[in-house]
């Protein structure tokens, strides 16, 4: 396990203690909690857009020619 120390604003800090308490929550736990939520919905996909991703076929066409092109290095990384 590791220790994070963190610098944050007073107002910051009590909308954290507010919501950590709202939830139940140590501020620590509710901020790895949200953290991971955020993590979550900006990486990963759902199932039904996934669902929809695997179902379209000319996008996957072009991704597979992408990964094929990454993978002899053709083409330029934006």
């Amino acid at each position: 396990m590791k220790t994070l120390t963190v610098r944050m604003s007073d107002e910051d800090y009590q909308a954290i203690l507010k919501g950590a308490k709202k939830d139940r929550r140590t501020i620590s736990n509710f901020m790895l909690a949200a953290t991971l939520k955020g993590i979550e919905g900006s990486y990963y996909t759902s199932p039904a857009e996934t669902e929809g991703i695997m179902n379209d076929r000319l996008l996957m066409e072009g991704i597979e020619k992408g990964h094929k092109d990454a993978k002899k290095k053709r083409g330029r990384y934006i």
